[in-house]
């Protein structure tokens, strides 16, 4: 006689694939999916319609941010947008930025602090720059930067 077989496992039901449906699940929507909780920390989780929207928002301005290439068009592209300076020089949506505050500009007036150019956002550049880092219109209290990075310090030869 053959033996009995049990019948397969049924699957695990599949989780919602929009933020809304998943929400109105009770589940938690993060990093573009359906989760029973909020599983990362530091990354923005949704678990309402109006964490939803703001998600949408937040999608849709990553586009925006992701495509501009300085700091003036960064910030200007949408409200979550803000250009990294440093080292990093790059637009991002920055909803769930964290990090220090020093090389990041908000708004298009904070690309051109202290002194003016969006350059004074840069990671210092003690190499060209002997005394600050900086071209000297960075410093707090100089008058406004030129739009173009002025040149290195140059080597006096003695």
């Amino acid at each position: 006689m053959p033996e009995a077989t049990s019948p397969p496992p049924s699957p695990a039901p599949l989780k919602p694939t929009d933020c809304s449906e998943c929400v109105n699940g009770g589940l938690a929507w993060q990093l573009g999916e359906c989760h029973d909780s909020c599983i990362v920390q530091d990354v923005g989780c949704f678990t309402d319609e109006d964490g939803c929207a703001k998600y949408k928002a937040q999608e849709a301005a990553t586009k925006l941010c992701d495509a501009a290439s300085d700091c003036e068009t960064c910030t200007s592209a949408d409200p979550y947008c803000i250009w990294m300076g440093g080292s990093d020089q790059k637009c991002m949506m920055g909803a769930d930025y964290w990090g220090p505050e020093d090389d990041v500009a908000y708004g298009p007036t904070d690309c051109k602090l202290p002194g003016g150019g969006g350059y004074c956002l840069w990671a210092p550049d003690p190499d060209c720059f002997f005394e600050y880092g900086w071209p000297a219109c960075c410093k707090e209290g100089q008058e406004k930067c030129p739009e173009k990075r002025p040149e290195c310090d140059s080597v006096v030869l003695e």
